[in-house]
């Protein structure tokens, strides 16, 4: 994950319009499955969740302070899927 966020500024020039086009297409289909199993959700919100939740998870996980808690991936599933709007 880290690598498809903070990697893409690395690339030369020539391929950087389709990384990121591959990362919006990413983040449209995580909003489109969010909409879908929330439909109260509308489009602005359903991307502010779905980048909240993909830079809770980067942040942490590259973090070495938290990198070593053993139920890392539960917690961060559960704050994201918290963050939303649904249930585990």
């Amino acid at each position: 994950m880290a690598i498809l966020v903070h990697e893409v500024a690395a690339l030369p020039e020539r391929y950087l319009p389709p990384a990121r086009a591959g990362q919006q297409e990413y983040v449209a289909e995580l909003v489109h499955l969010l909409r879908r199993a929330n439909p109260e959700v509308d489009e602005a919100g359903g991307r502010l969740r779905i980048h909240g939740a993909l830079a809770l998870v980067n942040e942490f996980t590259r973090t070495r302070r938290y990198a070593g808690r053993p139920h890392l991936v539960d917690e961060l599933s559960a704050i994201a899927l918290d963050l939303c709007g649904t249930a585990r």
